[in-house]
């Protein structure tokens, strides 16, 4: 793939990306966003999110993103933080200008906002043209085991609330109904409505977490930026949250409600479609 100035990384909440982002990190030919999660065309195109950016815990991110990153660069770390005001306002030379300066050394550089799976084409259409056409990369993971890593990240963070019901299937089929960020079949056919094969490559959270092909996928990742590939880190940071069990019943039942997700990717992906997503379309199948 031929190497282009900026990316984007999209994919759904509780898929990885906090991780693929600790990785993007530390390679020397990226200049990764000290805010991960900017956000930006969400905020600017997805009504319920126009506030986004100015919530409490974003803006905490940001502070806590931009200043260890000043620390480090503090006359571009300053110069980021100014463009940064800007992007609050829904700014579109603001945002260009903060990745300007992450790229001043010849270096790719980019984000990674879940949030941009909702966007519609026209909000993709802007991120291109802002962008100057940059390659962009979706992150799935099996939609029944992001729905309950989902819950209980809810559940268990302070601050945070997951949807009540009669029984945890209740709760969890609720959530189901307001995961607005996980709608795949959507995301897929927006991002490829807009952008060509060669600047849309999609990745499955369950290939990259497989020690056997953990090394080779974040190698794939490279070569697609266009960058040089390095060895995984033993270390890897996870955003974990404690494990949630439910019986196979329920499991059928909310693979039944999440089934276009399932037969979305498996149009992408045919046989290589993980073994984790496979089994539930099998329970499907039988419903």
């Amino acid at each position: 793939m031929s190497r282009r100035p900026f990316f984007v990384g999209v994919g759904a909440q509780r898929a990885g990306t906090t991780w693929i982002g600790h990785f993007l990190r530390r390679l020397p030919d990226i200049r990764f966003s000290p805010i991960k999660e900017v956000c930006y065309f969400d905020a600017k195109h997805v009504e319920a999110r126009k506030r986004v950016i100015s919530e409490a815990m974003n803006t905490r991110l940001a502070v806590l993103g931009l200043g260890n990153y000043t620390r480090k660069h503090p006359l571009s770390g300053l110069r980021l933080c100014y463009h940064y005001l800007g992007i609050r306002k829904l700014s579109d030379d603001s945002y260009r200008a903060f990745f300007d300066e992450l790229a001043r050394s010849g270096a790719v550089a980019g984000e990674i906002s879940p949030s941009y799976a909702m966007l519609d084409e026209d909000a993709v259409r802007h991120m291109d043209a802002l962008l100057d056409q940059p390659n962009v990369f979706f992150v799935m993971r099996n939609p029944v085991d992001r729905l309950l890593s989902q819950y209980s990240f809810l559940s268990t963070r302070p601050g945070l609330k997951a949807p009540g019901g009669t029984d945890l299937t209740d709760a969890l089929c609720t959530l189901c109904g307001q995961s607005f960020h996980v709608n795949y079949p959507r995301s897929l056919k927006t991002y490829r409505a807009v952008l060509p094969e060669d600047r849309f490559k999609t990745f499955f959270t369950e290939h990259l977490f497989d020690p056997a092909r953990t090394q080779a996928q974040c190698d794939a990742l490279c070569d697609y930026l266009g960058i040089g590939r390095s060895a995984v880190p033993s270390d890897r940071p996870v955003n974990r949250a404690p494990a949630v069990e439910i019986s196979l019943e329920t499991r059928a039942i909310l693979a039944g409600k999440l089934a276009k997700s399932y037969s979305a990717a498996r149009a992408i992906a045919g046989e290589d479609l993980p073994l984790s997503w496979q089994r539930d379309l099998a329970l499907i199948d039988q419903t």
